[in-house]
């Protein structure tokens, strides 16, 4: 699978690399990381190399964000397993 942007604001991040995602303004509401094997490791960028959220799994973790914030852009550099399922607003 590759990284899927649906017209229905949400996205499903499962392929990391450096190039970005999105360049726009966009404004987030949650990220929910589908599927992380125990010691999982994920980082979301800006389009500016500034880290958003950077999180390590462990197991009994709920693997849920609420920025509910403005990114300029959007980077996944690194996503060792899993999906994360980005909401927009």
């Amino acid at each position: 699978m590759s990284n899927l942007l649906q017209p229905n604001n949400v996205w499903l991040i499962d392929t990391p690399g450096a190039g970005i995602i999105n360049s726009q303004k966009i404004k987030v509401s949650s990220v929910y990381w589908n599927g992380p094997a125990a010691n999982a490791t994920f980082v979301i960028q800006n389009q500016f190399g500034k880290i958003l959220i950077e999180a390590t799994f462990t197991a009994g973790q709920q693997p849920t964000w609420f920025p509910n914030d403005w990114w300029d852009g959007l980077i996944v550099p690194t996503l060792s397993s899993g999906v994360l399922v980005i909401t927009l607003e």
